[in-house]
């Protein structure tokens, strides 16, 4: 027995030590690394929205580097990150009804959400500041362990995004992407306090590196904007309003419906559509002299 027990220490001292040597060669190769984010004049960041909806060969210099399902929380992370290396001169700001909605604070609790969101940012998140949100901190932990202590890696930046779309349109999801958006459980999931609060720091740090800060509202259907309960377009419109007021531009289009093979799905616009929608707010830049284009 005395032997066994020696073996267990001796071979579990051996683990702890490999996790370590891995631990540490891997916040040494994520430290010493430059972001893959090229230098741009306009940076878009945000969910899906965005991410489809802002094609970057439609500008003279941008980069989209939005992410599917990402919530200000994130936005905010990757960008103090970022920043610290590089920054562009304009930020647009994916905005709309849905990134006040609770929904998102339950990305880091959720079995469908948490993975991806813990896969992004387990070397950038602080997960103690978030107070009035339920963590996951096993699944964290589990995703910590799978990319930190096994193997020496360099792909440490899945919470750089990029824009993906194709040409295909099909907007009959309506009732499937506002119960998604806007519901838990049949009932509405209620606002979030905590979105709010991001955004402001994502503007906050835009002032400190002195990046201009646009938000912007991209076109979705009729049938889904109809259908947003009338609580989040309230709470949209307090949004806008209080922005506006702290003169940061708001260009909200969100009510702007385009033909139907402009649309991905009710609430995406394709690849047609994110060109023709890219362009008109390279025009609105053009307007705008004070907005690099």
């Amino acid at each position: 027995m005395k032997i066994f027990i020696k073996k267990v220490i001796f071979f579990t001292c051996i683990l702890f030590l490999f996790f370590i040597v891995n631990i540490v060669a891997n916040y040494t190769i994520f430290n010493n690394s430059k972001v893959p984010v090229k230098k741009a004049n306009i940076w878009i960041v945000g969910d899906s929205h965005p991410q489809k909806g802002f094609k970057p060969t439609s500008f003279l210099s941008a980069e989209n580097i939005s992410s599917p399902g990402e919530p200000y929380i994130i936005t905010f992370w990757k960008l103090k990150y970022i920043f610290k290396q590089k920054h562009p001169d304009t930020l647009i700001i994916g905005f709309a009804q849905h990134n006040f909605s609770s929904t998102n604070d339950r990305k880091f609790s959720d079995k469908k959400w948490e993975g991806t969101m813990f896969e992004r940012t387990y070397l950038i998140g602080n997960y103690d500041e978030l107070k009035d949100i339920e963590v996951n901190k096993k699944s964290y932990y589990n995703m910590f362990l799978l990319k930190m202590c096994l193997y020496p890696s360099t792909k440490h930046f899945e919470f750089i995004g990029k824009y993906v779309n194709s040409k295909k349109s099909k907007i009959t999801d309506s009732d499937e992407a506002i119960k998604r958006h806007f519901f838990n459980k049949d009932k509405t999931s209620g606002l979030s306090k905590t979105s709010s609060s991001y955004l402001d720091s994502i503007i906050n740090l835009c002032k400190i590196y002195n990046v201009k800060p646009i938000l912007i509202g991209i076109p979705v259907t009729k049938v889904y904007f109809d259908k947003i309960p009338n609580l989040y377009k309230e709470q949209y419109e307090i949004e806008k309003k209080k922005w506006s007021n702290n003169h940061v531009p708001v260009v909200d289009m969100t009510n702007t419906f385009y033909a139907d093979k402009f649309y991905l799905n009710s609430d995406h616009l394709n690849d047609i559509g994110a060109a023709f929608f890219s362009n008109q707010v390279r025009e609105y830049f053009a307007t705008n002299n004070n907005v690099n284009k």
